[in-house]
This record gives structure tokens, C-alpha cells and sequence, in this order.
């Protein structure tokens, strides 16, 4: 009898967030609504394999509370209209060096010259994608390089000799594209992946004989080079993003106050990501996460609240949301000064390098793994705990016959004392 109530109460809560994260969704359908059914289509199909045919609000109502939905995709879908649609400051990162003797002034004529202004580029004659420069080239602070471009996308036609020719207009947005010589890096700041590599495309096309090398900051890439003294079930990129996270970041007036969600790729099913909501100043408190690294299951992207101090000595907190796959990006919201982004982005990068060159000795990551597994034990009893106290209320209200009653009762209890 007490599995049928554990399951009773598992699926009354299971109803409960699940009408919890179906309000947040709607939330975010204000505007835009036919573009974000787009996203939520394809992102069903993307990642959870899901075609689905529902063409307004009502009709994702109503798929949202069908049995094959849970919490998890729900977090999923909010997230990914979060990130596409979010009026906050994205940036993919790239890195860049320069040829020999080319400096900083001479990358901007290069760019004035390569890309004059008001002209459209692309990166391939037969894709319909053009990346025009709409402003002038400014050098701030002698060590950041700036400029605004403009990203379209038209649709393809194909005449009846089977040419292909430029259709109507599809897309189009405009954001700052950004080079920063203190890092050697360079942030294109738009909110799609497609968008960034199209820009990286049309640099490297026409802005020629400038760039010893230009390519995006990728950990899956970068962490190769990672030495991981012998095999563990933890997975690699986890560790070192534990590393980052926990460590690296908390210096030089920079600390994580709280952590808002981290989504995990099991490493069985690739393509099934599962987001975890938080809260708290340490990542490991929560038992889904203590539980998912221990399984060896992958950080794929974090959402945290960062608190920093500026350079008139006050401190801000800002949220940001790193997404650890192919090209990295870093978004921020909740952000009072956009002079603040590169800061931070100097931060964040130095830190994730710092944790990226560790040697990882057996002794730290064993360490690490035993606190993994003794926190999650710590809260998976305390959460069992929770639930039993609470089935308990619930069995001394149900209308049963006395003697079956003290039975459940007697076999709740001894759970809850150890026996």
C-alpha cells in the first residue's frame, strides 16, 4: 500500500509543477507568437524527437498536458524561447589572432575596407544569407574594436531553368559585432547560432590576409588538451565546468550568489537534454544535480546570478546563462550598464581557460566524488523523509478500516526512523 500513495503523491506534485511551467511558457507568448510555436516545434523535434502539428496556443495547451510531456521538457521549451527571444545581451565568443605587425587600427581599416558600409556580403554565391556593416568602425579604449552589422535572410527561388535565385525577405536583425585585443577574442552579439556563424563566415571570407587564426571558443574542442589523471564515471567537461563554476569564477570581486538551473545530456541519450531548476550558492545542494554528476551525465549549459564590482567600486548583480555547446555563448540580463559586458566576459573566459590548463590529480577528483555522493545521499533522505511525513497526514485521513490504517502508518514509521 505505501508504493500506491508514494505514486499518489508523486503524481499530484507531478500535476502541480507541471501547471507551474506551462504559466511560465505562456508567458513568454505575448508577442512574436507564430515565431515562438516555430521554436517550440522545432526544438520538439530537435531534441526530443517530437513532431507535432499545433498551430496556436490553444493547440499547445493542449499537447502541454498530454501524458508524453513532462516538467523537464517544459523547462526545455521555456528556456529555448528564453534564450531566442530574450531582450537580454548575447555574445558568441570567438577567438582571433592577428598576422604579424597588423595591430588593432589596422584590423579597423581592414574592416572599412572590406566590408564598406551599406554593402551586403556573403560567405557562399548560391546561400541566400548577407551581412551588411550600417555604422562606422570605432576603437574604444584603445583595446576594443566595434561595429554594428545588419543579418538577412531571403528565401530561395528556383526559376523553371532550376536557377536559384534571391525571393523575399525571411529574417533580418541588427546587433554589434565586437573585437577585443586584451583577450583576443571577438563577441558577435545576437541571439542566434546561425546568425554568429554567418558573420564568422563573412569575415573570414573577406577580410583578408589580417587573421593568423579565427574560430569559435569551443570546450568540447578546447577540453582534449584537459589531463584527467585516470578513468572516472564523472564525465570530463563536467568536472571542469564543476571546477569553473565552484572555483575559478569566486575571484577578483566576482562571486556566484545564486544558481537558477543547469541542464544536463545523459551520456547514454545524447540528444535528451534535462534541465534542473536551483537556488542556493552551492550547486551540489541540490540532489538532481549531485545525482546526474555522479551518473556521468554532461553540463550542456548554467544559469547563475553573478555579483561583481565595477570600476567605481560598486557592486551589481547580473544574471548570466553559458551555453557550453559548439561555440560558446554567454547572455546577460538584468544588466544596468553595457560598458560592464566585456569585464565580465574577460572574467568569465579567463576563469573557464584557468579551469580548461588544470591537471585534474585522482586524489582532488575522488575528493570531489565522495562530497558528490554524500550530499546527494544527505538530501536523498531528507527528501524521502519529506515525502513519507507528508503521506503520513495524508493516511490519517483516508476513510479505511483502522487495522490497515495502523499497518501503512507502522511501515511509514519505520522508514522514518532507519529501521
Amino acid at each position: 500500500m505505501l508504493p500506491r500513495f508514494c505514486k499518489l503523491y508523486s503524481n499530484l506534485t507531478q500535476e502541480i509543477n507541471i501547471d507551474k511551467e506551462i504559466e511560465r511558457v505562456f508567458q513568454l507568448l505575448d508577442k512574436e507568437e507564430d515565431k515562438k510555436l516555430e521554436v517550440i516545434r522545432l526544438y520538439l523535434l530537435m531534441h526530443h524527437g517530437v513532431r507535432t502539428s499545433f498551430m496556436d496556443k490553444h493547440g499547445l495547451a493542449t499537447y502541454l498536458r498530454t501524458e508524453e510531456v513532462d516538467v523537464d521538457m517544459l523547462i526545455g521549451i521555456y528556456d529555448v524561447l528564453d534564450q531566442t527571444f530574450s531582450r537580454g545581451y548575447p555574445n558568441f565568443i570567438f577567438e582571433f589572432q592577428l598576422d604579424e605587425e597588423v595591430t588593432l587600427n589596422n584590423l579597423k581599416d581592414k574592416i572599412e575596407q572590406c566590408l564598406p558600409s551599406m554593402e551586403e556580403k556573403s560567405y557562399k554565391d548560391d546561400v541566400f544569407i548577407f551581412i551588411k556593416r550600417i555604422g562606422i568602425v570605432t576603437i574604444l579604449d584603445g583595446s576594443i574594436l566595434k561595429f554594428p552589422v545588419t543579418y538577412e535572410k531571403f528565401k530561395e527561388q528556383v526559376d523553371f531553368g532550376g536557377v536559384k535565385t534571391k525571393g523575399e525577405s525571411e529574417s533580418r536583425s541588427t546587433f554589434d559585432v565586437i573585437f577585443d585585443s586584451v583577450t583576443r577574442l571577438c563577441y558577435i552579439q545576437c541571439g542566434d547560432r546561425n546568425q554568429s556563424t554567418a558573420v564568422h563566415k563573412v569575415i573570414q571570407k573577406h577580410v583578408t590576409r589580417t587573421f593568423k587564426t579565427f574560430h569559435p571558443f569551443s570546450v568540447s574542442r578546447k577540453k582534449r588538451e584537459t589531463v584527467v589523471e585516470n578513468e572516472y564515471a564523472l564525465d570530463k567537461q563536467t568536472i571542469i565546468l564543476l571546477d569553473f563554476m565552484q572555483k575559478s569564477i569566486n575571484v577578483h570581486n566576482h562571486e556566484i550568489n545564486d544558481y537558477l538551473s543547469v541542464a544536463f545530456a545523459n551520456k547514454n541519450q545524447e540528444k535528451k537534454v534535462r534541465s534542473v531548476r536551483l537556488s542556493g550558492n552551492n550547486l551540489l545542494e541540490s540532489y538532481e544535480v549531485g545525482d546526474r554528476v555522479r551518473l556521468g551525465d554532461q553540463i550542456k549549459s548554467v544559469r547563475f546570478q553573478l555579483r561583481f564590482k565595477t570600476e567605481s567600486d560598486a557592486y551589481e548583480i547580473v544574471t548570466v546563462y553559458i551555453d557550453f555547446q559548439a561555440t560558446l555563448k554567454i547572455q546577460y540580463s538584468n544588466l544596468q550598464n553595457t560598458l560592464n559586458i566585456c569585464p565580465i566576459n574577460r572574467h568569465l573566459i579567463a576563469t573557464l581557460t584557468n579551469s580548461l590548463n588544470k591537471l585534474y590529480k585522482e586524489q582532488e577528483v575522488q575528493a570531489d566524488l565522495n562530497e558528490i555522493i554524500a550530499i546527494a545521499k544527505v538530501r536523498d533522505s531528507a527528501f524521502l523523509a519529506n515525502v513519507l511525513g507528508k503521506i503520513k497526514d495524508d493516511v490519517y485521513e483516508l476513510s479505511i478500516e483502522q487495522t490497515d490504517k495502523t499497518v501503512v502508518l507502522e511501515v511509514i514509521n519505520r522508514y522514518l526512523i532507519g529501521e
